[in-house]
């Protein structure tokens, strides 16, 4: 037998299977869906590494610790992109600060509802020595998504590994099967 894979139909007044000419729609459609679903876990595995990467980056250039002063919380629209779209609103602090005889006025990357400090609180940042305006807040970037992001996006991989184990070893056995 040849090793293709054919959809075969019968006739009611034959005994012979005829080839229908739709396995290959069948293994195309379903290589489409493959890729679809595959690219999910791939891209929150890369989303959440690439992430974490960038913060741990910034962490290590910002290595001078601040005292800086929250000035106001800057109000932060954040638009919903949804078949219902919706704005929520937070805060983000805007800092104060002086490094080496200069004065900072720096808005944080990172918002919160409610705001996370008071006007007027005294917070500890670091800062990068070689460009000041750049800001790390410890212990302010939620590292549980990205984390989350990551772990979900290998156990996905590992399931989707499985799944094509699991059809190849089908598909094998049914070829062995029609060869008997």
């Amino acid at each position: 037998m040849k090793n293709e894979t054919q959809m075969y139909s019968y006739d009611s007044n034959s005994t012979q299977p005829k080839k229908t000419g739709c396995g290959c729609l069948f293994w195309v459609f379903g290589l489409i869906l493959f890729f679809m679903i595959a690219s999910l876990p791939i891209a929150s595995l890369f989303g959440g590494f690439f992430y974490i990467k960038a913060d741990n980056e910034q962490k290590a250039q910002c290595t001078v610790e601040i005292e800086a002063v929250v000035e106001e919380n800057a109000t932060v629209y954040i638009k919903k992109k949804s078949s219902k779209p919706k704005t929520r609103i937070s805060y983000a602090p805007v800092y104060s600060y002086e490094y080496n005889g200069k004065p900072y006025l720096i808005k944080s990357n990172n918002s919160s509802k409610p705001p996370r400090y008071d006007v007027g609180e005294k917070v500890e940042i670091m800062i990068n020595p070689d460009d000041p305006s750049q800001i790390y807040e410890p212990g302010v970037v939620n590292m549980i998504f990205p984390i989350i992001l990551t772990a979900g996006g290998a156990v996905g991989i590992i399931v989707i590994i499985t799944a094509i184990i699991i059809i190849f070893k089908k598909i094998k056995k049914a070829k062995l099967k029609m060869e008997e």
